[in-house]
């Protein structure tokens, strides 16, 4: 029922922590019998100009 309008063109993402692969040796460590790689990043986005955007509410909210 909600909606959100905004130009992709203003959209902006800020990484914290960048993208990073880390593979974990689980059979070594005698945990489990497979392999493992754990993804990681810490990110948001932002939208430049908030006035040129639009939230859609609908009137008997």
């Amino acid at each position: 029922d909600y909606g959100f309008i905004f130009d992709p063109e203003f959209l902006s993402k800020w990484s914290h922590v960048p993208f990073d692969r880390q593979v974990l040796d689980l059979k070594g460590a005698g945990v489990r019998n497979t392999d493992a790689v754990v993804l990681t990043e810490a990110s948001c986005l932002t939208l430049r100009y908030p006035a040129a955007h639009m939230r859609i509410i609908p009137k008997n909210a």
